[in-house]
């Protein structure tokens, strides 16, 4: 018996790893596509539908025994599962020959249900307490936070732009392994080899009572015993099985088509093989032009955009200015492709800018979003995401901060760069712990979450900007009202090194640079202003150069055709 439970032991685990290698291969595969996806993609609910039900059927899937697929081998099984309960049940009918039988019957039955009903009536977090670690808690909370980061839809801008994909599902991998037990398997880690006795083994040991009951019967045999027993128990688990295999199936076949119909799902903004470019880069910048852009948002039913036409030269710089809801941030979020447009063209490099990959495009840009992306995670984490090639680099993010002028937040928090910043408001509360509101029992942090203003958290997204900014690939640079938080000194301070890394050392103009703002005095920083009005252009280019011609006495403002605002 000692050998039979190691084989067993081993057998056991040797399966868990296997069922959880599979499951955590859907799951990924699932992770991976949700990432693919674009803003124009879920905007659709039919899409969105579609992978919801996916959803559904991968946390569902327990591995190799959970498929839900409804086929031939199936309906074989399911028709051999009903053969074995008629022919248990006719053995146990003929077995059964007076009052005693019955009672033992009954006795039987009861045994063999017994494990599958308790658990039912089993409730409390003792037996979740118990399940975690800390450092499985910690592993839960990363695999949420990664979850929420692959889910929530306000995250995916910045996650499209800066190329977040391959570094959440990384992390989200990591920590879905750990509590998986596949980072490290060990096959006696569950083991109750030598000192623990589960409740089946003692049911099976409790149905051995009707053995010396029925002995004292001359027409009892072992045999007769045994074949008693062992079709009581066959009849137990046929039930249980067909059960199980028919939920399964018919709930399945739906849940499994749309996971197939998802993985074969091409994002909306990824153009075909046939007509895909790659980027070629110009070395001074991004030029675009626009000849009658046109957007409606889904569900809308006047356009946001109509008819937006310009030209930007590489290495040339442009304010977007306008009334409040006139379009602004929807344009930029149409020049960084994140969202499509309905009508007209977009070139850039004179290329129309459905064929290049949105992927390879977001790595030649960078961009700060007027609803910036507040994460759960550390400071360093907060400004690393701009650039997760050097998230680990201490250096590249106290440059990128000091650049946003943020080096003295970063100093005054706790921790440093290590400080875990509350991005919901609930942390600040001193009635919730990171290791309570997560919802898994581990370690509380020694200290809260650290809550920044509106301002601050204003520099740390500029910070995250600044992280790609430099780099020599990088064409393009969009801020979406920058400084709205930010004092008129420290605007300036701002836009001055925006200007700083637009160029060389030399003074030349490398980085194509764009910006929207209310304020006229940063307006006038631009090479070329855009005036729009209820998404609609309104005269729109003024060169500052015949601005400050035509208005010499003032040189802080700059022309606006009459009407225009």
């Amino acid at each position: 018996m000692l050998v039979e439970s190691g084989l067993d032991t081993f057998a056991t685990n040797n399966e868990h790893i296997v069922q959880s290698s599979a499951r955590f291969l859907i799951e990924y595969r699932q992770m991976e596509k949700r990432l693919q996806l674009d803003v124009p993609s879920l905007s659709d609910p039919v899409t969105r539908d579609l992978f919801q039900e996916s959803d559904l059927f991968v946390r569902s899937f327990n591995g190799m025994t959970s498929l839900g697929l409804l086929s031939p081998f199936d309906f074989v099984s399911m028709l051999t599962l009903t053969s074995e309960i008629i022919s248990h049940l006719y053995v146990i009918y003929t077995l059964t020959s007076d009052s005693t039988h019955i009672w033992i019957l009954l006795f039987s039955v009861a045994s063999a249900f017994l494990p599958f009903i308790l658990p039912w009536f089993h409730t409390g977090r003792s037996h979740l307490d118990s399940l975690y670690t800390p450092q499985e808690a910690q592993a839960a909370e990363k695999q949420e936070k990664m979850r929420h980061l692959a889910h929530n839809d306000s995250h995916r801008p910045e996650l499209l732009l800066f190329g977040l994909g391959p570094w959440i599902l990384e992390s989200w991998a990591h920590a879905r392994k750990s509590l998986l037990g596949l980072e490290k398997p060990n096959i006696f880690r569950e083991t109750a080899f030598l000192g623990q006795v589960s409740l089946n083994e003692i049911m099976v040991a409790v149905q051995h009572i009707p053995l010396v009951i029925m002995m004292q019967s001359s027409s009892a045999t072992l045999g007769s015993f045994t074949l008693y027993r062992t079709s009581i128990q066959s009849l137990v688990y046929s039930i249980r099985n067909l059960i199980n295999m028919a939920r399964l199936a018919f709930q399945g076949i739906f849940l499994m088509g749309a996971f197939c119909c998802a993985m074969a799902y091409e994002p909306k903004l990824e153009p075909k093989k046939d007509i895909r470019i790659p980027y070629q880069p110009t070395k001074r910048g991004m030029k675009i032009e626009a000849r009658n852009l046109s957007y409606t948002y889904p569900g809308g039913s006047e356009p946001t955009l109509k008819n937006i036409s310009f030209k930007l030269e590489a290495g040339e710089s442009l304010a977007i200015v306008g009334c409040n809801g006139s379009g602004k941030s929807t344009l930029a979020h149409i020049l960084l492709r994140i969202f499509d447009f309905d009508g007209g063209e977009l070139l850039i490099n004179n290329v129309p800018i459905q064929r290049y990959e949105p992927f390879e495009l977001h790595s030649h840009m960078s961009a700060v979003f007027q609803t910036f992306s507040k994460h759960n995670g550390t400071a360093k984490e907060n400004i690393g995401v701009g650039y997760v090639g050097e998230m680990d680099s201490p250096s590249a993010i106290k440059k990128a901060a000091g650049l946003a002028r943020a080096t003295h937040i970063i100093d005054s928090m706790p921790d440093g760069l290590d400080t875990k910043l509350d991005a919901s408001g609930f942390y600040s509360s001193p009635c919730f712990t990171p290791g309570t509101f997560s919802g898994f029992v581990g370690e509380r942090s020694s200290y809260p979450y650290h809550g920044l203003s509106g301002g601050e958290w204003q520099r740390i997204a500029i910070s995250r900007a600044f992280m790609r900014a430099k780099r020599p690939e990088v064409d393009l640079l969009v801020f979406d009202e920058p400084t709205s938080a930010l004092d008129a000194h420290a605007q300036n301070d701002i836009f001055d090194t925006i200007d700083d890394v637009s160029r060389l050392p030399s003074g030349e103009r490398v980085k194509t640079v764009i910006w929207i703002t209310h304020r006229l005095t940063t307006a006038r920083r631009a090479d070329k202003i855009a005036m729009i009005e209820n998404g609609v252009r309104d005269s729109f280019f003024i060169l500052k150069r015949f601005a400050c011609h035509n208005r010499p006495s003032h040189p802080h403002s700059f022309y606006i055709h009459p009407g225009s605002c």
